[in-house]
Protein backbone atom coordinates (compact mmCIF):
# COMPACT_ATOMS: atom_id res chain seq x y z
CA UNK A 1 0.00 0.00 0.00
CA UNK A 2 1.15 3.71 -0.34
CA UNK A 3 -0.05 7.11 0.06
CA UNK A 4 -2.61 8.26 -2.48
CA UNK A 5 -2.19 11.40 -4.62
CA UNK A 6 -4.79 12.77 -7.07
CA UNK A 7 -3.45 13.96 -10.19
CA UNK A 8 -2.25 17.17 -10.33
CA UNK A 9 -1.68 17.68 -6.57
CA UNK A 10 1.47 19.31 -5.00
CA UNK A 11 3.89 16.82 -3.31
CA UNK A 12 5.38 17.98 -0.19
CA UNK A 13 7.79 15.44 1.37
CA UNK A 14 8.68 16.22 4.93
CA UNK A 15 11.83 14.17 4.94
CA UNK A 16 12.90 12.26 7.76
CA UNK A 17 14.86 12.65 10.90
CA UNK A 18 17.96 9.94 11.54
CA UNK A 19 19.35 9.21 15.13
CA UNK A 20 21.19 6.48 16.92
CA UNK A 21 22.18 5.82 20.68
CA UNK A 22 25.00 8.26 20.05
CA UNK A 23 22.46 11.04 19.75
CA UNK A 24 24.41 12.01 16.86
CA UNK A 25 21.87 13.28 13.35
CA UNK A 26 22.93 11.84 10.73
CA UNK A 27 22.59 13.17 6.92
CA UNK A 28 20.72 10.66 4.42
CA UNK A 29 20.38 10.15 0.83
CA UNK A 30 17.26 10.16 -0.77
CA UNK A 31 16.24 8.00 -3.91
CA UNK A 32 12.92 8.52 -6.06
CA UNK A 33 12.63 5.72 -8.23
CA UNK A 34 16.22 4.64 -8.09
CA UNK A 35 17.63 8.37 -9.18
CA UNK A 36 19.73 9.88 -6.10
CA UNK A 37 18.12 13.32 -5.63
CA UNK A 38 18.84 16.33 -3.33
CA UNK A 39 15.29 17.48 -2.92
CA UNK A 40 12.80 14.33 -4.00
CA UNK A 41 10.77 15.76 -6.45
CA UNK A 42 7.45 13.95 -8.60
CA UNK A 43 5.92 14.54 -11.43
CA UNK A 44 2.49 14.59 -10.04
CA UNK A 45 0.66 15.65 -13.50
CA UNK A 46 1.08 11.95 -14.61
CA UNK A 47 -0.62 8.88 -13.26
CA UNK A 48 1.85 6.17 -11.67
CA UNK A 49 3.26 4.42 -8.82
CA UNK A 50 6.83 6.18 -7.40
CA UNK A 51 9.44 5.09 -4.74
CA UNK A 52 11.02 7.24 -2.26
CA UNK A 53 13.77 5.53 -0.42
CA UNK A 54 16.05 7.30 1.98
CA UNK A 55 19.05 5.62 3.19
CA UNK A 56 21.82 6.70 6.00
CA UNK A 57 24.65 5.69 7.37
CA UNK A 58 26.63 6.36 10.96
CA UNK A 59 29.67 6.51 12.09
CA UNK A 60 29.95 2.69 13.02
CA UNK A 61 29.35 1.71 9.28
CA UNK A 62 25.23 0.58 10.24
CA UNK A 63 22.59 1.26 7.51
CA UNK A 64 18.88 2.29 8.05
CA UNK A 65 16.30 2.83 4.97
CA UNK A 66 12.97 3.98 4.95
CA UNK A 67 10.73 3.75 1.92
CA UNK A 68 7.59 5.99 1.02
CA UNK A 69 5.42 4.63 -1.64
CA UNK A 70 3.52 7.62 -3.49
CA UNK A 71 0.49 6.27 -6.04
CA UNK A 72 -0.10 9.39 -8.94
CA UNK A 73 -3.73 8.71 -10.12
CA UNK A 74 -7.43 9.85 -10.26
CA UNK A 75 -9.50 8.37 -7.75
CA UNK A 76 -12.03 5.61 -8.88
CA UNK A 77 -15.88 6.79 -8.36
CA UNK A 78 -17.66 3.47 -6.24
CA UNK A 79 -19.67 1.70 -8.21
CA UNK A 80 -23.16 2.67 -7.53
CA UNK A 81 -25.03 0.13 -5.43
CA UNK A 82 -27.98 -1.25 -7.30
CA UNK A 83 -30.46 -3.18 -5.80
CA UNK A 84 -32.28 -5.88 -7.88
CA UNK A 85 -35.98 -5.12 -8.21
CA UNK A 86 -38.67 -7.61 -6.67
CA UNK A 87 -41.07 -9.27 -8.81
CA UNK A 88 -44.27 -9.66 -7.27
Amino acid sequence: MGEFFKKGWNLFDLGVVITDNSNVEYGHKTYVDGALMSEPTINTTVAGVHTIKYVAQDASGNVAEATRTVIVGTPQASPASSTPASTP
